[in-house]
């Protein structure tokens, strides 16, 4: 099955849509509040709830819990009619977003637990800005106990305020690629290590996604520290295709 369209077991999904040809899909603030006003009506009309959410200047990430049936429903009232929205507003012809959005199974709290301060931490490891300053996230509805998120639940799975602002204090920027010592970890740890960036997913599974799809598992593979070898080892695919995949 496909890695961007796999079932959790928890019902909760990392999504992430981007700009075709990685383009601005927020020209200002006017824009942002746009996509969340259709994001706000969304959820309401699906009964999908929603534990994070990110807006950068080329794509938005949200953390969405929801029947497998609505989730996509969601996404496609929320990037059809922001994309509609956006073109009329700036005077624009064509697609807006880039081929379907991403869809991450998200399987157990462990990986919930590094997954929202991931994507509130977006601005900060773009050098955008501080995650405490940035306005576009859900950290601050968190942080002030309010907001479109379900805070409360988020506040039980931190273990409180101080928990949830420990999780997203600076620790400095994520392992390069290749720089884990990797040829002296237990092939079992690099396969939960695997599993766990890919958010629950078996890595033999990457070779038979689709290309976009794929290409974004070995991203989030090297991203996560892991080396080229290593991920061909688990993957199956080979190591001219692991390096070649996009970083971006």
């Amino acid at each position: 099955m496909p890695f961007a369209r796999r079932q959790s077991s928890s019902d909760i999904y990392h999504i992430t849509t981007r700009g075709s040809g990685r383009q601005i899909v927020f020209e200002d603030d006017d824009d942002r509040r746009e996509l969340l006003r259709i994001l706000d009506e969304g959820l309401e009309a699906n009964d999908v709830g929603l534990l994070a959410w990110c807006l950068m200047d080329n794509h938005f990430h949200l953390v969405a819990e929801g029947d497998a049936d609505d989730i996509p429903k969601l996404m496609h009232r929320v990037n059809s009619t922001y994309a509609r929205a956006f073109n009329h507003r700036h005077d624009r012809v064509g697609h807006l977003f880039q081929g379907r959005y991403l869809r991450l199974p998200v399987e157990d709290d462990g990986y919930l637990l590094t997954l929202v301060p991931y994507v509130h931490r977006n601005p900060e490891r773009a050098g955008l800005s501080p995650t405490s300053a940035y306005p576009w996230s859900s950290y601050h509805e968190v942080m002030e106990g309010c907001g479109r998120v379900d805070v409360e639940r988020l506040l039980d799975l931190f273990g409180g305020w101080d928990g949830f602002e420990e999780a997203h204090a600076d620790q400095g920027p994520p392992p390069a690629p290749g720089t884990v010592r990797q040829r002296d970890v237990q092939p079992e740890a690099l396969l939960e290590m695997a599993r766990s960036l890919l958010g629950g997913t078996d890595p033999k599974e990457v070779k038979a996604m689709a290309r976009g799809e794929r290409d974004f598992a070995l991203a989030t593979l090297r991203k996560g520290g892991m080396t080229v070898r290593s991920i061909e080892r688990l993957t199956g695919v080979s190591r001219g295709v692991v390096s070649r995949a996009p970083l971006g």
